[in-house]
């Protein structure tokens, strides 16, 4: 319903249905399993971009920026993770589904994303820490919150101010 009050009846709503359908797919399995699947994400990926070919809509230039731009981030904090803690940080499945956000909503969407996914997973993650429930926590829903924290919040309310 969001979706459609945001987007009206347009393509832009399909292609978003796509992403938010598929996003909760791979937020619910990441959750779960831990595990982000490559079936899902890659596909998503590709049709993100053939949606952006879509006169009129999302560009493909910023798509393809911000998908490029989403994955080397993720990529640096995986490296800078691996280096400091001696273990894995981040998985494979992070960075590909940052490369989805970012073929989605672009550059600004991905540090939105990021922002937003560090800001909540941290406060979650430090109280389960401290209630001593996990220590290890996917990043993939709490990214994919972020995304959608744009779509909706930032996405939103550039269209409701003058000027």
């Amino acid at each position: 319903m969001l979706a459609f009050i945001r987007f009206g009846l347009s393509f832009e709503l399909l292609r978003n249905l796509v992403f938010i359908s598929v996003s909760e797919c791979i937020a619910f399995i990441d959750g779960e399993k831990m595990i982000v699947p490559d079936v899902v994400t890659f596909p998503t990926i590709v049709l993100g971009a053939l949606m952006a070919l879509y006169p009129g809509g999302f560009s493909i230039v910023s798509g393809l920026i911000g998908a490029a731009l989403g994955a080397l981030i993720m990529l640096f904090f995986r490296l800078m993770g691996k280096a400091l803690f001696k273990r894995e940080a981040l998985g494979d499945g992070d960075i590909v589904i940052m490369a989805m956000i970012g073929i989605f909503t672009g550059p600004m969407g991905v540090f939105i994303s990021i922002l937003f996914g560090s800001l909540i997973g941290s406060i979650i993650g430090i109280f389960l820490v401290i209630k001593n429930k996990t220590e290890i926590l996917p990043f993939g829903p709490f990214l994919i919150t972020g995304a959608f924290i744009y779509i909706y919040l930032f996405q939103f309310t550039k269209h409701l101010t003058i000027g």
